[in-house]
């Protein structure tokens, strides 16, 4: 009698620990996370869009690439922490994945992002 009361107690420990972690992931929804992405999306764009422009500027300008990098790395750090902040207050984890850029010839690492789970 003492084994099947233990045998049923263990049960419903394990039944209860499996549904909280279902029920987890069931709150992020579909829609929740096809916007998570499209932003994710919309940040690499604009990210990769102002590697372009710094590229472009180190050509023309030489004498101002650290100052057109200072700027670049600002830039790209303040997208990619408004895009985790607003994945984080979904339940999304989204992350950096720092990829090496050459401007000017000087190597720099920019952050586009990789949506990580939830």
């Amino acid at each position: 009698m003492k084994k099947r009361i233990l045998v049923l107690i263990m049960v419903v420990a394990m039944l209860m620990a499996t549904s909280v972690s279902a029920f987890a992931v069931a709150s992020v929804d579909v829609l929740t996370m096809q916007e998570v992405r499209e932003d994710v999306r919309e940040a690499n764009k604009d990210i990769l869009d102002l590697i372009k422009v710094a590229k472009i500027a180190a050509k023309e300008n030489p004498d101002d690439v650290d100052s057109i990098i200072t700027k670049l790395v600002a830039d790209t750090e303040l997208i990619s922490s408004t895009t985790i902040g607003k994945a984080d207050i979904a339940g999304i984890e989204v992350l950096c994945e720092y990829k090496n850029v050459v401007i000017g010839k000087v190597h720099v690492e920019i952050d586009p992002l990789v949506v990580g789970g939830w």
